[in-house]
């Protein structure tokens, strides 16, 4: 009866998976009756087989909902907000130093109120805070509820957020330990002891933190440009501990385990050295997984593993597919959120395509199968790292090639070997970690020289264009007739039309991006393609470049800038534009100050400097002359117009030079402008609001800033003009089409790809 279970699960499972999806495409949740009767229609399991699928599709639908409206229930309340709030709660996870801030999540015991979310993720903004898993904290906290920016096709980090349970962020203004290490024995504090003897080893071994990624999950650790090298060589998942790492801790114990059993044990047990072997092994591999984090490719890994020793014990087969769709049920069992992990579709892709080229190189043996499965899967698992990360480079199958019996067969068991050692002889941990720290420093230089001479290339896909993709790369392996394999390759056609069309001549686009509080604006045209400011960059390392610009320009497969335009200095506007330079072709830059830039000639931004690009032409209307100003009023303001619309970017001019600009110019008006320093009383005079006399007003300011942007009477000095604010801290990015002939076009990504994760407070009411 198991065996036709096992057997029937394929559309069982799948449906299962299309309920899950089917309920994140909804822009809210929908209203309870329609899961009463989900739930209802899963019970219809009858011998028919359509009427099985359409229950299971049903009960993943009902299941999935479930747990986003828990979540949902979760939330921060809005009046909650900007408060100092005085909660007790226990840090749950291993808290990490990063630059200025220490970064936990705390799991909340005593609130103010019963609707208070449950998870926080926290920073304590002070070097020495001294905190450990399982600490009991009483804390006075400043929260607000999950936000992310949002911009198209970029990371969402609202939505990880939501699908890990997070119920606000924040920041801890004050904290008294109540109680160290609730739990003397568990593994919680296991990873913190295991933790803190790695760190205490960073002087003498640099890649310690490598060490950490490995054993413990802990990928946060990786510099950003560990994280490049491992994405254009797509060896990154070496670093997010998979089942590759499980199965390799299993496959060394189940070997360990059954010579031992053989050689000493048999002749008085006479149980299957094998059988006994697989159980033995299942143990120390389900440790492995729970020290590492406990992540969704561990949760894969283990379940298949399970089903792998089940099979052997009882001396079934189950097949490789089997298994991979029962760990599929039963991690969306436990978090049907788990699809909105890019970490889930990762794993299981890889996975499934393992299978898949197992069945086609069965025929093969030793190491020409070995070779030819690596290769094909490197080169399968471009698509898969195009759709999610947008970047691949054709040397990635070497970089596995030498990473992945690197990683598996020396790194690996040299950094487990020496957290094992560290609980009885530090003297032979400084052993295997030299070897583990002298070998991932050889792998570094490795990939970061293929990394310097691969041509790697950006592309964007949608999910059509992979799912054609996918089919074609089946057909092709999978079938051996010669004119359809041809045929299917015609499926790969969408995939070099993915990206936007470029505006037709004499029209331009202009993307304002979502960087919080700062400033982006990307301007193309037919053939040209200019960036205004690159938005913020902080001593965390995070910088909006990498995080928004570059991956978006990604997308439209803008390979060149024909102009960089950096108003001023400040942090806001200017903070990333060393890595937009270091990462794309930039033929010319333009600043209203003196930049610390060592890359290529920047001239200085002056009134006067024109040009045109495919009819659309772009003027320097200030400063007014050169070394004429500093700060703020040197904010270089740039006048973009064609036959029929303008639009106006101001940076962030105050007064004065808003002044300067009406002594000058006769005729500001445009279209749309950019409000002058993100909102502050410091600008926006009413002569100037009426000499531009704009229809839209585009504020850039980050969600609940400090400084309290856009200010409200600078907001009602707009309106009472007529005009339209929209602000990207509420819309998202905003993307304005500026046509040839016509009306102007305007897309807020909020209101086009609505989610129900992405609720906000007054999230459409930019003017209230």
């Amino acid at each position: 009866m198991i065996a036709a279970m096992i057997a029937a699960i394929y559309p069982l499972v799948l449906a299962f998976v299309a309920g899950n999806l089917s309920l994140h495409s909804f822009a809210e949740l929908p209203h309870l009756y329609w899961f009463v009767f989900a739930l209802l229609a899963g019970w219809i399991f009858c011998e028919r087989l359509w009427k099985q699928v359409l229950g299971a599709f049903c009960l993943g639908f009902f299941w999935t909902f479930l747990f986003a409206l828990w979540q949902e229930a979760e939330v921060l309340p809005a009046d909650l907000e900007g408060q100092v709030i005085e909660v007790v709660g226990r840090v749950q996870s291993i808290p990490i130093k990063r630059a200025n801030a220490v970064r936990f999540d705390l799991e909340v015991t005593k609130a103010p109120s019963e609707q208070f979310p449950k998870w926080l993720a926290l920073k304590i903004y002070q070097q020495q805070a001294d905190l450990r898993i399982f600490d009991v904290l009483q804390a006075r906290v400043k929260l607000k509820r999950p936000y992310g920016y949002a911009n198209p096709d970029i990371f969402d980090y609202q939505k990880w957020l939501f699908m890990h349970g997070i119920g606000a962020t924040g920041y801890v203004v004050s904290y008294q330990l109540v109680e160290r290490n609730f739990s003397s024995w568990s593994l919680g504090n296991l990873r913190q002891w295991v933790f803190d003897k790695l760190q205490s080893y960073r002087s003498e071994f640099p890649q310690v933190h490598s060490i950490a990624a490995i054993t413990l999950g802990l990928g946060q650790l990786l510099s950003y440009q560990q994280r490049e090298v491992l994405a254009t060589t797509g060896t990154y998942h070496l670093f997010a501990v998979s089942g590759l790492h499980v199965g390799l801790v299993f496959g060394f114990f189940f070997l360990l385990i059954e010579r031992v059993w053989r050689f000493f044990f048999l002749h008085r047990y006479p149980y299957p050295a094998t059988q006994v072997a697989l159980l033995g092994a299942l143990a120390p591999a389900v440790i492995y997984a729970l020290l590492a984090g406990f992540s969704i490719p561990t949760q894969r890994a283990l379940v298949m593993l399970s089903c792998f020793v089940f099979a052997g014990v009882i001396r079934r087969r189950i097949a490789l597919a089997q298994s991979l769709c029962i760990a599929l049920l039963l991690i969306l069992l436990l978090n049907p959120l788990s699809t909105l992990s890019v970490s889930f579709w990762l794993s299981f892709s890889a996975v499934a395509l393992i299978i898949l080229f197992l069945s086609i190189f069965a025929s093969s043996s030793g190491l020409s199968r070995w070779l030819s499965l690596q290769f094909y899967i490197s080169i399968a698992m471009i698509l898969p790292t195009l759709l999610f990360f947008m970047r691949g480079a054709w040397v990635a199958p070497l970089a596995n090639l030498i990473s992945v019996p690197l990683t598996a067969f020396l790194i690996l068991p040299l950094s487990l070997l020496a957290i094992a050692c560290l609980t009885f002889s530090e003297s032979l941990a400084w052993s295997f970690l030299y070897g583990a720290n002298w070998l991932f420093a050889w792998m570094w230089q490795i990939n970061q020289w293929i990394t310097s001479h691969a041509t790697s290339w950006f592309q964007y896909i949608d999910e059509l264009a992979f799912g054609l993709a996918l089919i074609a790369v089946f057909l092709v392996l999978a079938i051996k007739t010669t004119s359809i394999r041809l045929l299917s390759l015609l499926l790969l056609l969408p995939l070099f039309n993915s990206a936007g069309l470029p505006p037709e001549a004499g029209a331009f686009r202009v993307v304002f991006f979502d960087v919080g509080q700062g400033l982006s604006v990307l301007v193309r045209t037919h053939q040209h393609a200019l960036l205004y400011d690159t938005g913020p960059s902080y001593r965390s390392g995070f910088n909006t470049a990498d995080a928004v610009v570059l991956p978006y320009l990604r997308t439209q497969n803008i390979a060149t800038l024909d102009a960089l335009v950096i108003s001023h200095a400040d942090n806001d506007h200017a903070g990333s534009a060393r890595q937009v330079l270091q990462k794309i072709n930039t033929q010319r830059i333009i600043s209203g100050e003196v930049l610390d830039i060592d890359e290529q000639q920047v001239e200085l931004c002056h009134q006067g400097q024109a040009w045109r690009w495919d009819g659309v032409l772009f003027e320097v209307l200030h400063p007014i002359s050169k070394h004429s100003y500093r700060g703020n009023n040197a904010s270089c303001v740039l006048r973009i117009s064609n036959n029929e619309h303008s639009l106006l970017l101001t940076a962030d001019i105050e007064k004065q030079a808003e002044r300067e600009l009406l002594r000058h110019y006769s005729q500001l008006s445009s279209d749309v402008m950019l409000v002058p320093h993100h909102g502050s009383r410091t600008s926006s005079t009413p002569k100037f609001i009426s000499a531009v006399s704009p229809a839209i007003a585009v504020a850039t300011s980050g969600y609940r800033n400090h400084f309290g942007f856009p200010k409200p009477d600078i907001l009602r000095r707009y309106y009472q003009n007529g005009v339209l604010v929209l602000n990207t801290a509420q819309s998202g990015a905003l993307i304005f089409n500026f046509p040839a002939a016509g009306t102007l076009n305007i897309e807020a990504h909020r209101i086009e790809e609505p989610h129900y994760w992405r609720k906000t407070p007054d999230l459409l009411s930019p003017n209230s």
